[in-house]
Formats: C-alpha cells, structure tokens, sequence
C-alpha cells in the first residue's frame, strides 16, 4: 500500500507539472500580444528559474555538482538545447503568426514522436499497437494543421509555422530520451541547475543586445514573465523530470498526450481564441492515438521495473 501511494504522488506531480507547463503558450502569446519583445519572452522562460535551481541546491544543502558535470556535459548540453533553449525559441517564434491553442494541437504528437524514437534509439518494441496509434496521430495532427477553416470543398488553410510546432515536439522528444538514458545518473536538482545554467549560456548571445527594452515594460508584463519563470519554468519543468524518471517514459506520454487541453481551455477562455471543429476532431484522434499506441501494462511494468532498479 506505501508503494501504491508512493507512486500515486509522483503522478499527481506529474499530471501537476504537465498542467502548469500547458499554460506557457498562452502566456506566452499574450505577452508577445501586448508588445513584449520575442527574446525577451523567451529568455524569461529559460533564465527566470535559474533563481529557483539555486534556491533548490541552498536549501537541500547541495553545491553544483562539477564532477557529474563533466561526466555527463554532452548529453546535459544536448538536453538543455532540446528542452529549453532551442525549444522554447522556437515556440515563442511561432507563436508571433499562430494561435496558442492551435499550437498546442499540433504539438500533441510529442507523446508519439517519443515512442518512435525509443523504438529507433532505445530498442523498445514498436508492436501494432503503436503503429495504429503512429498512424492515427499523423492524421489527427494533419487535421488540427489544416483544419483551421473547417476543410470546405475548395477551402483548406495551411500555415508552414505549424511545422515548427512539429519540430518543437521533436526537440521535446530527444530531450525526454536523453534524460531517460542519463537521468539516473544524476540527481533531479542538480540535472535542474545544469539544465538551466547551461540554457542560459545558449541563449544569452540572442538575448544580451535586447535586454534593454526591459526598461520598457510594465508591471503586467514583468509579472506574467515572472510567472513564466516560476510555474512552468520551475515547478512544471522540475515536476515533469522528476516523474520521467520515477513512474517511466510511457505513464508520462500518456499524461502529457492531455497538454493540450490546458492551452486549449485558457487560450479559449483568456484569449478568446478558438479551435474549429475539424481541430477538435483531429485534437481527438490525437489523444486516442496515444493511449491506443502507450496503453500496455507490460511496457508500463517493464520500464517501471528499469527505473526501479
């Protein structure tokens, strides 16, 4: 029973932490909206957390760990690109000619892309069930593309900044393997602080020339960034690390196939963005696609029983 509710907690963590994450784009969107320059944006939600990274090794009574550091920089700078600094610029790009919501359809293919890639990288059986759900992903995520005029006869809108969505989603899944081959060979806020740190420094050559326009902005916007760098940036980030590498890879697909949803809802309520029909069938099959494609208790067991260990 301890170990039911052992496991029970690092879900909710995740489920939590995947939320919190969910509400980035829109944010996001709103403050490139109201004038917030795209560097800007994008460097508070890589560097902002770097206060709560170090805040997290005082009170844990930890130092940066330089050791691991450079047994493991390779893999930490590959991590820090595709989950952070090269990810999140990409987004914050797109989402200047995009709505929120829609982005975030589109990149509910992540969970899938994963699946292949731990098949392509990690040997881990594809099956018929994860080919039907590949497939079935595929044609959600065409329909969330091109559904935004609801696909009438002579009609079909299509923007080539959804494939950035697609490339994103990709980033997102290289990180999500890198950390699950070297995640236990580090600690959780350690593999945190180098993330970010190393972030930062990626990042800083893009964003250095435009920190002046800081001064330019108001409150609203300093607390939305501030927002950014603590709830997704820190906690969502943390949160979705930590449950990776506890519960497994595919018990964190299944939970962050619903992503979506949270920038969907807010996007749709804040912004008054919405999505059309056919985005939400194509959201749909997405969705299913990925519980149909990660849904084995004997994958879920194995890779439990590897994190275990």
């Amino acid at each position: 029973m301890k170990k039911q509710n052992e496991k029970l907690k690092y879900y909710i963590i995740t489920v939590l932490g995947t939320i919190s994450v969910g509400s980035s784009t829109p944010v996001i969107k709103h403050l490139l909206s109201s004038g917030v320059d795209v560097y800007v944006a994008t460097f508070a939600r890589i560097a902002l957390p770097i206060f709560f990274a170090v805040g997290i090794l005082v009170a844990s009574r930890e130092k940066p760990d330089l050791t691991t550091f450079r047994r493991l920089w390779k893999p930490i700078l590959l991590a820090s690109f595709c989950g952070q600094a090269g990810m999140w610029m990409l987004m914050t790009w797109a989402l200047q000619y995009t709505p929120a919501g829609q982005s975030m359809l589109i990149y509910g293919i992540n969970p899938v892309i994963i699946i292949v890639l731990a098949y392509l990288i990690l040997k881990e059986p594809m099956g018929k069930r994860r080919v039907l759900g590949t497939i079935m992903a595929v044609i959600g995520v065409t329909l969330s593309m091109i559904g935004g005029s609801n696909i009438s006869a002579g009609s079909v809108s299509f923007s080539p900044w959804d494939l950035i969505y697609i490339l994103t989603a990709l980033l997102w899944g290289i990180y999500c393997i890198v950390m699950r081959i070297y995640g236990d060979q580090i600690s959780a806020y350690q593999c945190f602080f180098w993330l970010i740190l190393c972030s930062i420094i990626m990042f800083l050559p893009f964003a250095l020339p435009r920190l002046y326009l800081l001064k330019n902005l108001h409150m609203e916007q300093i607390l939305w960034l501030i927002y950014l760098g603590i709830i997704p940036g820190s906690l969502g980030f943390l949160s979705w690390n930590i449950g990776l590498n506890t519960i497994g890879a595919v018990p964190c697909g299944m939970i962050n196939s619903f992503l979506p949803v949270t920038a969907v809802v807010i996007s749709t309520l804040w912004l008054g963005e919405s999505i059309t029909w056919v985005q939400a069938v194509g959201a749909v099959i997405v969705i299913l696609s990925v519980w149909k494609g990660l849904r084995s208790s004997t994958t879920v067991v194995d890779i439990e029983k590897e994190v275990n260990t």
